[in-house]
């Protein structure tokens, strides 16, 4: 509720039915269906390099606690 998140991205077997979310803003992916199954799995080309490092760290805001 705090990121005013449009939308939740997550796999079926993740959520649970305590978490209250509203229907529409949630997209259930299942990562055993065939769509999914039968695409390309090779690597996928590499751009990153060792000096190219990043740190994301999510706050509350006011009171600095990571979430």
């Amino acid at each position: 509720k705090d990121t005013d998140a449009k939308l939740v991205l997550t796999q079926k077997h993740l959520l649970n039915n305590k978490v209250a979310l509203p229907e529409e803003a949630v997209l259930r992916v299942d990562l055993s269906e065939e769509l999914y199954t039968i695409q390309d799995t090779s690597n996928l080309s590499s751009y990153s390099k060792a000096n190219n490092l990043a740190y994301v760290i999510y706050t509350s805001g006011t009171t600095g606690k990571p979430k």
